[in-house]
């Protein structure tokens, strides 16, 4: 279960700002996952995104839900 405070830490290595990147992001919206586990996730993805656009890595990737 999500607490609300996710730790993560992603490496593309070596990054190449010529390169596209493809990431699909998958939520669970099954009976397992109530509407607070589904919120956090979606929140855990915002921020993942917001990550991707301050470092300026956006730009090179195609996003996908």
């Amino acid at each position: 279960m999500l607490d609300g405070d996710v730790d993560y830490t992603l490496n593309i290595s070596p990054y190449q700002p010529n390169t596209e990147y493809n990431i699909s992001y998958v939520i669970d919206n099954s009976g397992s996952m109530d509407q607070g586990e589904i919120q956090a996730a979606k929140n855990a993805y915002i921020d993942l995104t917001n990550y991707f656009i301050d470092e300026g890595i956006a730009e090179n990737i195609n996003f996908n839900v």
